[in-house]
């Protein structure tokens, strides 16, 4: 594995612990890739600015992708977004509460945003988006909105996007699962695989050349694109099925257990 040139890791349920902490000598890892000509991108779900809280003593040695690819970061620089038009989700929003579709949730650069009459679920939402604003009336919402999320609080997401989502939006828009909770709705062109191919462009990087690890099913894309694919041993179906290789679960830190392989290799 000494041909690595770039290692992008998903966040929930692959990198972080449980609790959703950064695994304990992570950040010295980090600038040990650094050291050694290794990039590492944190892709994920999450806000950007979630994200950025998470990693603030490497974040000007990483890569951040936010939103599955929608929001794009290199040390405090921002080098992409792919805002949703406004009508698109202002029409989602009203739609997913009048389907009662999960509970409708807009993804700004900054913050999350929810409507006051789903104010009761902002505890819950506490661990995904590093603020959540409410807002009087969401479909009115003209801000800049990278991803649209439908929170289920039952753990039901699978089981219902494909009758709520995929079928309605689907052939226009990326719909993907971003774990048990939570329906992501981007532009048809933002997911993970396409922020692989992105940062590949930018930085000179073959994917053949990169290394990626993920658990569900918006990390398939990604898994998909790179030379060494990684699920790890906790993984949902999707991402088995689509990585090449195994590593142990997030809870036995399996991504740090390849990354310090790719280290041994290099050093």
């Amino acid at each position: 594995m000494t041909d690595i040139q770039l290692i992008a890791s998903d966040m929930d349920h692959t990198l972080l612990e449980e609790d959703g902490s950064v695994p304990a000598g992570f950040f010295d890892r980090v600038h040990a890739l650094r050291k050694h000509g290794v990039g590492f991108a944190a892709v994920s779900g999450r806000s950007i600015a979630t994200l950025q809280g998470l990693f603030a003593p490497v974040r000007d040695d990483i890569i951040l992708v936010g939103d599955n690819g929608a929001v794009i970061e290199r040390g405090k620089r921002r080098v992409y977004t792919n805002a949703i038009p406004t009508a698109t989700h202002q029409h989602l929003t009203a739609y997913t509460h009048r389907q009662r579709a999960g509970v409708p949730i807009l993804s700004g650069v900054d913050a999350g945003y929810i409507d006051a009459r789903d104010a009761d679920h902002i505890k819950q939402l506490g661990n995904f988006f590093n603020e959540v604003r409410i807002v009087s009336h969401l479909e009115q919402f003209a801000e800049d909105v990278t991803k649209f999320t439908a929170y289920y609080p039952d753990g039901d997401a699978y089981e219902q996007v494909e009758a709520e989502f995929n079928r309605p939006f689907g052939a226009d828009l990326s719909v993907t699962v971003g774990g048990v909770h939570f329906v992501d709705v981007m532009n048809p062109d933002v997911d993970k695989g396409a922020a692989i191919r992105q940062l590949g462009k930018a930085y000179g990087i073959p994917t053949a050349r990169m290394m990626a690890f993920g658990d569900g099913a918006n990390d398939v894309p990604m898994l998909q694109e790179v030379g060494y694919s990684y699920h790890v041993l906790n993984a949902l179906p999707p991402a088995a099925t689509a990585a090449r290789y195994t590593t142990a679960s997030n809870q036995r830190h399996g991504v740090l257990r390849i990354i310090d392989k790719v280290l041994a290799d290099i050093i």
